[in-house]
């Protein structure tokens, strides 16, 4: 969540997106793009979406 914010803020700070991904954080533009357009769309609660999809794990229970 706080490399997402960062991403936000740093794009608010007029940095180009592709800037702010390559120079800055040194993570993927589409990323960065991801994360503004959820929050000026959504707000921070935006932000948050897809947060735990990602980070879920793929072991069903039987396999934990």
């Amino acid at each position: 969540m706080r490399i997402r914010i960062l991403a936000v803020s740093c794009f608010l700070e007029c940095h180009n997106r592709a800037q702010v991904a390559r120079h800055q954080l040194k993570v993927s533009r589409r990323s960065v793009n991801e994360w503004v357009k959820n929050d000026l769309n959504m707000g921070i609660d935006g932000l948050k979406a897809n947060m735990n999809s990602t980070n879920a794990s793929k072991l069903d229970e039987h396999q934990k």
